[in-house]
């Protein structure tokens, strides 16, 4: 259970620092839902631009949030 909290503050960490680094002035927003067996952790920004993945070079400080949650999809809903 410890794998998967970890795995969770990871991914929320990601996700939020992406959504105020490149959403603009906008608000962001967290909303993280439990179910049987699975956790859903949405997060919105203002900016009506798909996130795109990209490849990092091995010394890059930054760019591999959407990698590292290859579950992660941006939905326009």
């Amino acid at each position: 259970m410890a794998d998967l909290v970890d795995s969770a503050v990871l991914a929320v960490s990601e996700l939020v620092t992406n959504a105020i680094r490149h959403g603009g002035d906008e608000p962001v927003g967290l909303r993280v839902v439990p179910s049987a067996g699975a956790l859903r952790i949405e997060v919105t920004d203002g900016c009506p631009t798909p996130a795109e993945a990209r490849i990092a070079a091995v010394d890059d400080e930054s760019g591999r949030g959407c990698c590292s949650c290859p579950q992660c999809r941006r939905s326009g809903a």
